[in-house]
């Protein structure tokens, strides 16, 4: 299986024939009801939002919502990391285009660091299937935050310490501060 092939019907609740079972608002113009359908986009599909500039609007979007308040939990975000998940990273094209042309690993930690924690699942399956790939490793050695310069490592240790201690866990002495 190449590089998140098939993972997403499954994680998305579809079938893995395009259909998507939990869809029963067809009749709705908005976009933000029509991103749930995307998940389970098939490859025709996820080279159609390629082509209209749909990989584009993804990054932009998650940049923008990186910059936004997050107090509460985002709908909005969460559909838009899992879009992200199920339609860029099984096409090569889409991934290569998020990652080199729309600074899409920029958007992806930016929205990581300071995204809601609800998010952090998504963007972090996100992380892991797309280190699997060498070749992207070096936008994870690149990437420094806009807010304090740490780096990616270090950005996931501190949620590493943040987790641990809202799960009530002791601090583990072998990492060094």
């Amino acid at each position: 299986m190449s590089a998140g092939e098939g993972r997403g019907a499954k994680r998305a609740g579809g079938n893995g024939n395009g259909a998507n079972p939990m869809n029963n608002n067809s009749g709705s113009n908005s976009h933000n009801s029509r991103l749930p359908q995307l998940p389970t986009a098939s490859s025709e599909n996820r080279r159609r939002l390629r082509k209209c500039g749909g990989v584009e609007i993804l990054a932009t979007e998650m940049s923008r919502l990186s910059l936004s308040e997050h107090s509460l939990p985002s709908s909005f975000g969460i559909t838009l990391a899992m879009c992200a998940w199920e339609t860029v990273l099984p096409d090569p094209k889409s991934l290569t285009l998020f990652f080199t042309d729309c600074q899409g690993s920029e958007a992806l930690f930016d929205l990581l660091e300071a995204g809601h924690r609800s998010i952090r699942p998504i963007l972090l399956g996100i992380l892991s299937d797309v280190l699997e790939q060498p070749k992207l490793h070096g936008f994870f050695h690149e990437w420094r935050s806009r807010r304090n310069a740490q780096s990616a490592a270090h950005l996931l240790i501190s949620l590493w310490r943040e987790e641990e201690s809202a799960l009530g866990l002791s601090e583990t002495p072998s990492i060094e501060r």
